[in-house]
């Protein structure tokens, strides 16, 4: 839903980009309860001051760049988070960038769980230094 006079933001990607998304994220780890992963990100401009991200490209995290951490579903180490940085830093054409995304099951609307909203801010503040 979108409130008159608020910008909206688009986020489309390909059928193939997701379908090899959702291949990766949903296969099993060693301990692990969920996989994680990078994708990459351009933004563009739809009418009036609307968004578009357009997805282009998925990072899988290699399962050795997990952190064996069973208070939360998933950590990734400081070897995933340079990588992504790097990757954004010294990217394709320097315009792009990267967003952390897992799956959440369920039904309806995706929400951030409580682990989420508690670990996802110090992810971002690790990226941003």
């Amino acid at each position: 839903m979108v409130c008159e006079g608020k910008m909206k933001t688009q986020i489309n990607l390909s059928g193939s980009l997701y379908a090899g998304m959702i291949r990766d994220l949903t296969r099993p780890h060693p301990f692990a309860a969920e996989r994680v992963g990078f994708v990459f990100g351009r933004l563009g401009s739809l009418e009036r001051d609307d968004r578009l991200i357009l997805l282009t490209r998925y990072h899988s995290i290699p399962d050795n760049q997990y952190v064996e951490d069973h208070t939360v579903c998933a950590r990734i180490g400081s070897e995933a988070l340079t990588w992504a940085m790097q990757a954004v830093y010294f990217g394709r054409s320097g315009r792009e960038g990267i967003f952390h995304i897992h799956l959440h099951g369920g039904r309806g609307e995706p929400r951030m769980s409580a682990v989420d909203r508690r670990e996802i801010p110090k992810l971002i503040q690790g990226l941003s230094r």
